[in-house]
């Protein structure tokens, strides 16, 4: 008998063997898979395994932890108790392994690869800047963005250039005298148009190149002055506008004109904060279906909107630094 300490005491409780070495990670996954569709046939689709096979592990899995995980009938497939316990602890097993070799992945250099590999039909589609239905329509195979408000608290978010178009629509609201939105996200923003603060980044594959930036800014003017001072944020006064959420990665050619706005946005008045993220790439947050990084950009982009969004008189969480 095994013991165990209580706020009451030692207690004598009854040590149970370990977990059988036979019990693979196909046959976790093949049980979540299961629990989640609460269907064989739907989960084994997932897997990309046959119906029968997918049976097999289950069983298996049965006989290897000593009782039933579901209970199965002709109209539905039911988790029992024990297979409600064995899920909690099987989700966060798979989710800690994933979590592993995500990050080693990005040690060894994989996800910088993948990321080129998906920003490939991007780059060449703005190889030619006069194909802007192009260039739109491979941003979009990329991310499309919702937007929405919870009682007139409204967010606007913008990421690269779109991160300008944020600024200018700001400095615009606010020289009309119209009501702003709660508050604003800028993801790894781009918003000089002049070109003078961006700095490419050494031995990184994946940047947003101060000639690329030329070409579009050009596109984008078509003869305007980039000196207006709703085009031009880092040298008008910002006073006056909402909280900021900077988000940056280090290795992004728009690194430098990032942290500028953000020091320019505080030293006017504006709650402003910036952060940066070790990530070699322009636009990161696409990537966070892999990317820990862009996880959990979005994660603390998530708890500024709450607490930015909260109606008057409501508790939020604290500003996200």
């Amino acid at each position: 008998m095994g013991q165990t300490e209580s706020m009451d005491g030692p207690q004598n409780v009854l040590a149970l063997p370990q977990a059988p070495d036979a019990i693979e990670l196909r046959h976790l996954r093949a049980f979540v898979a299961v629990a989640d569709d609460l269907s064989f046939s739907r989960a084994a689709q997932r897997l990309f395994i046959s119906q029968p096979a997918l049976s097999r592990q289950i069983r298996g899995l049965e006989r290897l932890v000593g009782c039933d995980l579901f209970r199965r009938s002709t109209q539905r497939v039911e988790l029992t108790l024990a297979g409600e316990a064995l899920l909690v602890r099987a989700r966060a097993l798979l989710a800690d392994l994933d979590g592993a070799i995500s990050v080693t992945r990005s040690v060894g250099g994989e996800l910088a690869g993948r990321m080129a590999l998906l920003w490939e039909p991007w780059a060449r589609a703005s190889a030619d800047v006069a194909d802007l239905d192009g260039i739109r329509a491979a941003l979009e195979e990329l991310w499309l963005r919702d937007t929405g408000g919870d009682e007139g608290r409204i967010i606007v978010a913008g990421d690269s250039s779109a991160g300008g178009l944020v600024m200018s629509l700001l400095l615009a609201l606010r020289e009309r005298d119209l009501p702003g939105p709660a508050g604003a996200a800028l993801l790894c923003p781009w918003v000089d148009l002049t070109g003078r603060t961006q700095r490419p980044p050494q031995d990184s594959p994946l940047v947003f190149s101060p000639e690329m930036a030329h070409r579009l800014a050009q596109a984008y003017l078509a003869g305007h002055p980039a000196d207006d001072p709703l085009l031009s944020p880092l040298q008008t006064s910002l006073a006056g506008l909402p909280p900021l959420l900077i988000q940056a990665a280090s290795g992004d050619a728009v690194l430098q004109e990032a942290q500028l706005l953000a020091r320019h946005a505080t030293q006017c008045g504006v709650d402003a904060s910036i952060t940066v993220y070790p990530v070699p790439t322009h636009d990161f947050h696409v990537f966070w279906s892999f990317l820990p990084e862009a996880r959990d950009a979005i994660d603390q982009l998530g708890r500024f909107v709450r607490t930015v969004a909260s109606p008057p008189g409501e508790s939020a969480a604290p500003h996200p630094g």
